[in-house]
């Protein structure tokens, strides 16, 4: 989880939301079956993940 969350803290620090996390994560190439490597069910429950990780 920490090396994806270096690879977008650009993105993960300007998030407004979630889903903003979960677009940029899905141009950049991350899928479900990412996801699932990181034991989510989806590209969307990871980015709720990082979006709660990154101190605001």
């Amino acid at each position: 989880m920490r090396a994806l969350m270096h690879r977008h803290r650009e993105l993960c620090a300007r998030a407004v939301d979630p889903l903003e996390i979960a677009a940029g994560l899905e141009a950049h190439g991350v899928t479900d079956r990412t996801a699932a490597r990181f034991r989510h069910r989806d590209v969307f429950s990871l980015a709720e993940e990082l979006y709660a990780r990154v101190p605001r």
